[in-house]
């Protein structure tokens, strides 16, 4: 048996190998065989420019190696000619349309007639040989997982009777991310669509080819492992158009609502590495910290971010604690290539977990260094340093991860290195600033006496100094992984956005819960407080009142957990509630606030006002957006069968309103205006117009004496 299931290993290993380079193949990444074609039907275009065809479409995917003969002429392609300049400049340039067709022009600019053209480019794979092969790896994949079924069933049956052991931790834990689970299918799962949302699923999730966020990286908002999930689960559920979403956005929400579920599992099963009682206080930080519960809803890449940074932070602990597990070691470099394929910022984190393990190995073999041996036991020690295998299996996942990004590497370093948006900008420092103190105020918002109990409980614990070593290392690899990816953006000289940082969510809670762990038990050692507990203890025993409680001072440590479970809980209620309530913030764009992000507001209820406007425009006259506004709604109205401009994008809008034609005026109300009145053009063509439910939206008629004039 153990001979077919190595067989079987290595034939599933070779089928993943071919299947990825016919993937690459097919997006004009791995080109090893060339094909000639001629010009057929030349045709004058434009000044210099010409056009001509070869009957077959793979010639406009990706930035093939396509190069032009004239006669005996090469001429290889520039990716920075455009038709304008084919047509204005020629001298042997050329491009290739969208549909397949070649704009080129002679060398000579002279008349191409009489002269024989054609072309070399790689050969393609056809899509049905792509798609066969994929099959067939997919079946010999799932019999080598088949065959190995006893083996997950052991494992299984090991994890269940881990459950059955801690029965009683499980079910406090399941208790203490109850009140989060509750809120978050009460009032995020139907939140309604928001625009980077809506960006992302109209350009990468409903694709013919279920593939295709990982062949193009033309914007950062391709979270392409996210993308990848949401366009496979799309296509199995049978879910074609993004309406279908629109109308129905749980449906796409509850991919990222697993997610954080998993998140929270992990962030638990970490800090519980240390002990029981970090671990549940680990799920109650994290299920009331306002950050994570905004964001994980979201259909961005933040929710697996979430997942895979408390797993990397779990694997660091547990590997820590047994470093003979060794399946932990490609468990890490995997997760570390899934959290960069989903953004690549979020490399950053990554790195800093492998600087930190190898911190920790360094500061682990001290007494080795000082010593008086040779440099090669020295280098040697290190190197078999348990944190040292995991810093090189992180490593191997940073170029697992560049070996995903390989059919868009050419897209993203346009992106991210080209001088634009995305690129490294100078007079960081302060950025990176504003980044550090914004994550953590969001991370205590709302909750500053748990900033104040922890601030207060350090200083305690370095008093006393009965910091126990078991959670001492975890809490310090913990903070070098917050700390180092700001450090690391100053010497990069990169500004990112403030939600970039997100992902460090989960080792802030984690590393609360750890140094919230520790003050409340020093807390109870102290020699007053422990004489009490004790008289406490004394008089539970003298009653009639059975409790199963091992000591005072763990009876201390539940009524101080059950204290901070009941706070944290009321404060997280308590800011949901003011924000959810509030008007949206002004902050549309670059959406610096991490824990009152604009779309969390109730009042943005587009599917009910848009209902309404559907029901009071029933001549479908046109509709027009005025900024500020969420930039990407007017895609919403076609899902409502609305047409719909705006004023901020696009010269229709502008048509429209210069046009002297009625059409309704869509405005948003944010957060701390006090002019309500409209300005300008808008102020005398448009009446306000009353619609029910209408939340932050204000509708407006504008022209309605040119429609009454047209109906008498």
């Amino acid at each position: 048996m153990k001979k077919i299931q190595t067989l079987m290993k290595w034939i599933s290993v070779v089928c993943i190998v071919f299947s990825y380079l016919f993937f690459l193949n097919r997006t004009g990444k791995f080109n090893i065989l060339y094909q000639n074609r001629d010009l057929e039907s030349i045709r004058h275009d434009q000044g210099y420019a010409y056009l001509a065809n070869i009957g077959d479409s793979d010639i406009t995917i990706g930035k093939l190696p396509i190069t032009l003969f004239e006669n005996d002429i090469e001429i290889r392609r520039n990716f920075s000619d455009t038709t304008q300049i084919v047509r204005e400049e020629g001298a042997g340039s050329f491009v290739i349309w969208d549909d397949g067709t070649i704009c080129f022009s002679s060398t000579d600019n002279s008349d191409p007639l009489g002269k024989k053209y054609h072309i070399e480019y790689p050969v393609i794979i056809g899509s049905r040989i792509a798609r066969y092969l994929f099959a067939i790896s997919f079946i010999l994949i799932s019999l080598y997982l088949l065959i190995n079924f006893p083996v997950f069933y052991k494992v299984t049956r090991l994890i269940l009777r881990k459950i059955w052991n801690k029965k009683k931790i499980f079910v406090v834990g399941i208790a203490a991310i109850l009140p989060f689970s509750i809120v978050l299918f009460r009032l995020m799962i139907r939140q309604p669509l928001w625009a980077d949302e809506i960006f992302t699923l109209l350009n990468y999730c409903f694709d013919k080819n279920p593939f295709f966020p990982a062949t193009i990286y033309n914007y950062p908002n391709n979270h392409i492992l996210l993308n990848l999930i949401l366009s496979i689960y799309f296509r199995m559920i049978q879910i074609s158009s993004f309406c279908q979403i629109a109308l129905q956005p749980w449906i796409a929400r509850s991919i990222p609502v697993a997610f954080s579920f998993f998140t929270i599992l992990f962030t638990m099963l970490a800090a519980g590495k240390i002990s029981s009682f970090a671990g549940v206080l680990a799920g109650v930080i994290l299920t009331t910290t306002v950050p994570f519960y905004a964001w994980t809803t979201q259909i961005r890449g933040y929710s697996p971010s979430f997942l895979f940074i408390s797993i990397l932070i779990y694997i660091m602990i547990a590997y820590q604690e047994k470093p003979d597990c060794h399946w932990l070691l490609p468990a890490a470099a995997l997760a570390a290539a899934l959290i960069i394929y989903t953004i690549p910022f979020n490399g950053l984190f990554v790195g800093a977990t492998a600087i930190a393990t190898f911190l920790h190995s360094l500061w682990s073999c001290r007494k080795i260094f000082h010593a008086k041996l040779p440099r090669r036991y020295k280098f040697g020690a290190l190197i078999r340093h348990p944190q040292m295998n995991l810093c090189f299996a992180l490593i191997f996942g940073v170029f697992l991860a560049i070996a995903f990004y390989f059919p868009v590497y050419d897209q993203l370093l346009d992106t991210y290195l080209s001088e634009g948006t995305y690129s490294p900008q100078s007079g960081f420092s302060l950025t990176v600033i504003h980044n550090f103190s914004e994550l953590l105020s969001s991370f205590f918002s709302g909750r500053v006496f748990l900033f104040i109990f922890l601030m207060i409980g350090s200083i305690l614990l370095l008093w006393y100094r009965k910091f126990s070593q078991k959670a001492h290392d975890p809490l310090v690899l913990s903070l070098f992984i917050i700390v180092i990816p700001f450090i690391l953006c100053g010497i990069l000289r990169y500004s990112p956005f403030n939600r970039n940082f997100l992902p460090l969510i989960p080792a802030l809670a984690f590393s609360s819960a750890l140094l919230l762990s520790e003050i409340i038990q020093v807390f109870f050692q102290i020699e007053w407080i422990h004489i009490r507990m004790q008289k406490l203890e004394a008089k539970i025993k003298r009653s009639n009142i059975k409790f199963d409680f091992f000591s005072s001072h763990h009876l201390g440590m539940i009524l101080t957990g059950i204290l901070f479970f009941i706070g944290l809980n009321i404060s997280f209620g308590l800011s949901i509630v003011k924000i959810h309530s509030a008007m949206p913030n002004a902050d549309l764009t670059r959406i610096n606030s991490l824990a009152q992000p604009y779309f969390l507001s109730k009042k943005l209820n587009s599917d009910s006002f848009l209902n309404s406007v559907k029901k009071i425009n029933g001549q479908n006259i046109p509709v027009i957006i005025r900024w500020p506004a969420d930039f990407y709604f007017y895609h919403l109205c076609d899902c409502y069968q609305m047409q719909c401009s705006c004023d901020f994008l696009g010269p229709e809008g502008k048509k429209i309103i210069h046009s002297g034609e009625p059409y309704f005026l869509i405005r948003t109300k944010l957060n701390g205006e006090k002019d309500n009145s409209l300005s300008g053009i808008y102020h005398e063509q448009c009446k306000l117009f009353q619609t029910p439910e209408s939340g932050a939206y204000q509708l407006y008629r504008c022209n309605s004496q040119a429609e009454d004039e047209a109906n008498p």
